[in-house]
């Protein structure tokens, strides 16, 4: 079974949609998601250091309701406009991780117990991080 559906990559704008899951909650633009498991059947959902960071996939690229198919922007070395905490600036070339916030990023690793310290990329501006997926710390 696919995990993503799309003709090439090059067609999709770095985007995917997972096949046969849709929004479990609203989910904000611009929040980082993952593929959840929800009673057998996946589901997309915002999620964060301490909430199912294991399953970041990427970012959404719009606004869903529940049950929406969501677009997620996942391609490594993409440019993206993350929900950042407290909706702080970047600062450029700074290191970017989930947060401890559903659906939000911080330049500050998040400490404590049951933590996955998830690098998402690397600020370019003020409020744009390139995409780097391929970083990922268990923190207990």
């Amino acid at each position: 079974m696919a995990i993503g559906r799309r003709n090439a990559v090059t067609n999709s704008s770095g985007s995917l949609e997972i096949s046969g899951a849709v929004a479990g909650a609203a989910i904000r633009q611009g929040a980082a998601v993952g593929g959840v498991p929800n009673a057998g059947s996946p589901e997309v959902q915002e999620v964060s250091a301490g909430s199912n960071g294991s399953s970041f996939l990427g970012f959404s690229l719009g606004n869903y309701s529940l049950g929406d198919t969501v677009r997620v922007l996942t391609v490594r070395g993409s440019t993206v406009t993350p929900i950042v905490e407290n909706n702080s600036l970047l600062n450029s070339g700074s290191r970017v991780f989930l947060s401890s916030t559903n659906g939000e990023v911080t330049e500050t690793a998040p400490m404590g117990s049951n933590r996955t310290i998830i690098q998402v990329g690397v600020s370019s501006t003020t409020d744009t991080i390139l995409l780097i997926t391929d970083f990922r710390v268990r923190h207990t």
